[in-house]
Formats: structure tokens, C-alpha cells, sequence
């Protein structure tokens, strides 16, 4: 399950994630904290997500 489906997307053949958006919306931000908790393997960063 991709966590803010507007700003991140996997690729089928290998799982890669793909960044859809490098300056989404605030009204984001918590999905986009969220994903960034949850990356299993840390490494999706953001900077700035949170007010």
C-alpha cells in the first residue's frame, strides 16, 4: 500500500518508489510524514512537511 498516493508511486517490476510530486500540498503533510515513518527501509526523507 503506497501511503500519499499523489506524491509517491512503485514501479510493478521491481518496487521501486517513485516521487510523483517534489513540493505537494500542506494539506499533504501528514500523509507525507507518515510515509516517510513508515518507509521501511528510511529511505524517503522530507524536509519541511510539518507546520
Amino acid at each position: 500500500m503506497i501511503l500519499a498516493p499523489e506524491v509517491f508511486d512503485q514501479r510493478d517490476e521491481d518496487g521501486t518508489v517513485v516521487l510523483l510530486d517534489p513540493a505537494p500540498p500542506e494539506v499533504l503533510a501528514g500523509a507525507v510524514g507518515e510515509a516517510v515513518d513508515q518507509c521501511p527501509g528510511r529511505a524517503i526523507e522530507a524536509h519541511d512537511i510539518r507546520p
